[in-house]
């Protein structure tokens, strides 16, 4: 399975990532931000479609920022990541949803970091930064 894992990575190219989706909302009550907020961030990636020549992928981030059991921050954005495969090779689905599982977050990590971060800024709040992307 790795040797391959190894050769469909060899063959795998990113040809589009764009953001498909995008909603945020912050509370007028600016008291609710001085006495700081919770943030929950959640994110899934998936494959959306699986095509001869490559396949699609789709990467949710979610965050919500909580106080006093109100939300008073949200942040919803979709980006839809379409990767292309160089040489004809057998489509394997588990190595695709392998590939979305461990390499889609890595490639859609700095798009969502500087998303979130500059949405926060124009919602007039400080940067929110996501941290690193790891895997272990």
């Amino acid at each position: 399975m790795e040797d391959k894992y190894k050769e469909f990575i060899k063959n795998v190219e990113l040809l589009s990532i764009y953001l498909s989706e995008l909603n945020c909302k912050r509370s007028n009550d600016n008291t609710k931000f001085q006495k700081g907020i919770n943030i929950n961030f959640n994110y899934s990636f998936e494959v959306e479609e699986i095509k001869e020549k490559g396949f699609n992928s789709k990467a949710i981030f979610k965050i919500i920022g909580i106080t006093e059991n109100v939300n008073v921050l949200e942040i919803y954005a979709e980006f839809r990541v379409l990767y292309g495969l160089k040489a004809a090779l057998e489509i394997d689905k588990e190595l695709i949803e392998k590939f979305v599982k461990v390499n889609l977050p890595l490639n859609i990590w700095p798009y969502a970091r500087e998303l979130i971060s500059s949405m926060t800024i124009r919602m007039g709040l400080p940067p929110l930064i996501l941290n690193t992307y790891k895997i272990v």
